[in-house]
């Protein structure tokens, strides 16, 4: 899938690039476990005999889905997990997410892994693999991901093929593995792929958790936990951007994030997708995902079912295909059909939920970032602060992983020129008024 972002330029091209020979070497060492799952004594013991490439597992039809993602919007709904599958709703969570259902003892339908990132068995999933084991959760996967993730899951494995256009080693996979018969496109992120699963097993509707794609000043994403009940926040994912962008209503996002909002609704308008947001009365939203209908979570736990909830949030085809092309349109784009695949075509015009022009919370401290380089007193490391703050000064929450290590802008700029962050230069990108680009040296 070669989604857009709202500047016209994609970034799949760049995160291609940058994990192709990684994913080549996970799809070849994944391949002895994919051979293993597909005997036919596994597939039995796990309970499934007709197979477990994704499409073979059994259809969730007249259920919905409850789609957790990392935003900071989950906050509002981890305390009402419990209670709402009792409502006919599953729980389909991301890995980064698995903590929240283990800390509120929520057994989710099944766990989606697409990161092919060798750092995310260590620190999001080894600690919580007895809990998998003890409720036999099933993770879907496909043959990219870290191997030892695949191989450390003590629970069923659904697998599919990513698909993408131009990516040779996707090209290659379905010749590398004809068991595997479920393919789908690759949408950019966990929480895209997460609906197209969710799609694929047949929910009628899918409501959201945490799927935001931007953040406030105070709480960049969820609050996540330790096996040992300790929580913690994350806010190294600044530190892989170096542009930000504001909505009128004070909410940040950054320009992967908009490429991922843009994904998102080419899965929901291809797919037909129902999805409503979850959200809590009194709560601002933390996120930039508009053109999605939002029901209270508090309503839904006095009701008696999802169904009486959101009945007159629910839409024919007709009218689905309306509300998509009208949002879309209001966005400057435009869904195209091209000889590879549906495309969203930048075609002009401004996202009206974003001020023109922002100055970037970095910019307003970068004096303190100057200071802190030439020897002066740096911004005291307070719990007050900011989530960008805690990025830009090393600063981070009790209970850190190993991923918030105190990263100075020294040490950033080392990696970037080292190779083992992907440097998008200056030049690469189209200079637009609503384009803030950070200081250089600032994270």
């Amino acid at each position: 899938m070669e989604g857009e972002n709202l500047r016209g330029q994609s970034r799949n091209k760049q995160t291609v690039q940058f994990w192709q020979g990684t994913w080549a070497k996970n799809a070849r060492d994944n391949s002895l476990l994919v051979k293993q799952d597909f005997r036919k004594e596994t597939m039995e013991r796990w309970g499934y005999p007709d197979g477990i490439s994704l499409e073979r597992i059994p259809k969730r039809l007249r259920k919905a889905a409850i789609l957790i993602a990392g935003g900071a919007s989950l906050d509002w709904v981890g305390l009402y997990l419990e209670d709402l599958k009792r409502k006919e709703m599953d729980i389909v969570c991301g890995v980064s997410t698995l903590s929240v259902c283990a800390h509120f003892e929520v057994v989710p339908f099944a766990v989606v892994a697409v990161d092919s990132n060798a750092v995310v068995w260590k620190e999001q999933l080894e600690e919580w693999v007895s809990w998998v084991k003890k409720h036999q959760i099933p993770l879907i996967l496909h043959p990219c991901v870290d191997p030892r993730v695949a191989r450390g899951w003590p629970g069923p494995r659904w697998w599919f093929l990513p698909e993408q256009v131009g990516v040779p080693i996707f090209d290659a996979m379905p010749f590398m593995y004809p068991e595997i018969t479920c393919r789908m496109l690759n949408a950019g992120c966990v929480a895209n792929s997460q609906l197209e699963i969710c799609d694929l097993l047949g929910y009628e509707v899918v409501f959201l958790a945490g799927v935001d794609f931007g953040f406030t000043e105070d709480k960049y994403g969820a609050t996540l936990y330790k096996a040992d009940g300790t929580s913690y926040e994350r806010h190294h994912y600044l530190l892989w951007n170096n542009a930000l962008r504001m909505t009128k209503k004070g909410v940040y996002t950054t320009e992967e994030m908009l490429s991922y909002r843009t994904n998102f609704h080419l899965v929901r308008r291809l797919n037909y997708t129902q999805a409503i947001r979850i959200g809590k009365e009194g709560h601002e939203e933390p996120g930039i995902l508009d053109g999605v209908p939002i029901v209270n979570v508090e309503d839904l736990m006095r009701s008696s079912g999802w169904r009486q909830t959101v009945q007159g949030e629910l839409l024919s085809e007709e009218q689905f295909a309306t509300q998509c092309a009208e949002y879309l349109k209001e966005q400057g784009l435009t869904l195209a059909m091209e000889d590879k695949g549906p495309q969203l075509m930048h075609f002009g015009g401004e996202d009206p939920t974003f001020i023109p022009t922002v100055q970037s919370v970095m910019d307003s401290r970068s004096r303190s970032s100057r200071s802190s380089r030439s020897g002066e007193a740096a911004l005291p490391q307070k719990e007050s602060m900011s989530c960008v703050e805690k990025v830009r000064t090393g600063a981070t929450s009790p209970g850190a992983t190993p991923m918030q290590i105190k990263m100075t802008s020294e040490k950033l700029q080392e990696l970037l020129q080292s190779g083992a962050v992907l440097q998008h230069k200056p030049e690469d990108r189209p200079q637009q008024e609503r384009t803030v680009q950070l200081p250089q040296g600032s994270i």
